[in-house]
């Protein structure tokens, strides 16, 4: 009688402790973000872009090359030793970053989605701003007389 008690306690306290411990091990965890250098730029993101900055500064304009960055109101600096990192998490967009190798505090990130400009679907490359009350800007393929926004809301959708 007391071997069958004594069994019984031995699988009733493995139970309570397996239990709790397999409950101690089911923390949610955070879709990890990647991180990866890239050789050329992506051929979406290729081309002549344009942001109106306003009447006071004119049109921002922004040429993206194979392995070029260059952008500016009117004389355009290039961006030296360019570096492409894409970031990317399950379930978000994918951003990319220029950086320069030779001088550290030029970086440009970026990335791409579709708006409704005009009645029509068209690509653009966003960038996101520093400070999460702005509203990314929009770059587009044509000069316009508009500011381009994307929504506030995108910006909980992009990897950081």
């Amino acid at each position: 009688m007391m071997k069958k008690f004594v069994i019984s306690f031995v699988i009733v306290l493995a139970t309570l402790v397996g239990g709790s411990a397999l409950n101690a091990g089911t923390t949610t965890v955070q879709a990890a973000t990647k991180y990866r250098t890239v050789k050329v730029t992506p051929k979406k993101m290729r081309g002549t872009w344009y942001h109106y900055m306003g009447k006071k500064d004119g049109m921002y304009k922004m040429v993206i090359k194979k392995h070029q960055v260059s952008w500016g109101f009117g004389k355009l600096y290039k961006l030296p030793s360019l570096t492409i990192t894409k970031t990317m998490q399950k379930g978000k967009r994918s951003m990319y970053n220029f950086n320069s190798k030779t001088h550290p505090g030029d970086t440009g990130s970026y990335f791409t989605m579709t708006m409704k400009i005009r009645g029509k679907k068209r690509t653009v490359i966003a960038s996101p701003q520093q400070d999460p009350s702005l509203k990314p800007m929009v770059f587009t393929h044509f000069k316009t007389k508009h500011q381009y926004f994307a929504p506030l809301s995108i910006q909980k959708h992009l990897a950081f």
